[in-house]
């Protein structure tokens, strides 16, 4: 970074100074205000506003919708501000539902931008994720949370990552870390009720899916999954009810799995007549599917066998 006008204090208001931009050139400054290892200046010949630290390595533009932290004249304190537009030469900055030019502020700073470079790690683990490369996901989920270690979703995705892998321990362990930071979070609970459902710990899948029915009784996914919980440990009257509940919502995404179940409670309690009567119904909403025709010609099989035995 070259400099001109006073190098006993280079970073003076009103200097003019050389910076080297992204486009590997410099370009001349003039220095509008500096503070520790901030300078705040305006480049010549851009109307953009543009920051760099004092070492010339941080290179960021101010443009519309960045968060920055403002310190009005005569304030010592830094306020969050979003920009909501910049016209030639003038910064307007939204404050507290209002706006205010950048010649109120003493000094403006980048916010942290550790959610952003958080969100990237994530974007990429996700990418391996979508190629089933869980491994590696999993590395770019965990540096995420080396960035910022208390974004929910992180550990969302970690958890499912692990899911995926049937590591259901591990996924168990860091979905419960993210409850800690968002206990209402249905996906999460969803998540958790999933992993414990598949160790076959069904008292505790029902403590997670039973939280989101409370927090939410039109989610149709928690419902259902009560509806299995239930179904496994032969509390079939329960099950039905929960299943009922699905098919009573306004939804209707899930209402094939409902039909199902409900029919499986019934075959269970070797009430065959009912439990064709649902079967049938899952498979009007979802004619290819071989399970429900294989469920339905069980429960055929049983009802004619039955009828024989009675004969």
């Amino acid at each position: 970074m070259g400099i001109f006008g006073n190098r006993n204090d280079p970073y003076k208001k009103g200097n003019t100074i050389f910076v080297l931009w992204d486009t590997g050139h410099y370009y001349p400054a003039t220095v509008i205000s500096s503070v520790e290892n901030e300078v705040y200046f305006k480049l010549m010949g851009f109307t953009d506003q543009q920051w760099v630290d004092k070492t010339g390595t941080k290179q960021a533009e101010l443009s519309c919708g960045d968060m920055i932290e403002c310190r009005w004249k005569k304030e010592e304190k830094f306020y969050q501000a979003e920009i909501v537009r910049v016209n030639g030469n003038n910064l307007y900055v939204k404050y507290n539902d209002g706006e205010k030019e950048h010649t109120t502020i003493s000094m403006i700073r980048l916010v942290d931008d550790a959610e952003e470079r958080a969100l990237k790690k994530i974007e990429i683990g996700d990418s391996f994720s979508d190629k089933e490369d869980y491994n590696r996901a999993i590395e770019c989920y965990k540096e995420a949370l080396e960035i910022k270690g208390d974004c929910y979703l992180t550990y969302v995705s970690i958890g499912l990552a692990f899911a995926s892998m049937n590591k259901h321990r591990d996924s168990i362990e860091y979905l419960k870390k993210g409850l800690e930071i968002e206990p209402n979070s249905d996906i999460m609970l969803i998540s958790l009720g999933d992993s414990y459902y598949a160790i076959e710990e069904y008292i505790e899948a029902i403590k997670c899916y039973i939280v989101v029915a409370e927090l939410d009784e039109d989610n149709q996914l928690a419902h259902l999954n009560l509806g299995y919980s239930y179904f496994k440990i032969g509390k079939y009257d329960e099950s039905i009810q929960y299943y009922q509940t699905v098919l009573d919502l306004e939804s209707n995404d899930y209402n094939d799995q409902a039909f199902n179940g409900i029919g499986d409670c019934y075959y269970y309690q070797s009430k065959y007549r009912q439990a064709i009567k649902y079967f049938k119904k899952a498979i009007e909403v979802t004619p290819d599917s071989e399970h429900y025709q294989n469920n339905l010609k069980y429960a055929s099989d049983k009802l004619a066998e039955s009828n024989t035995e009675i004969g």
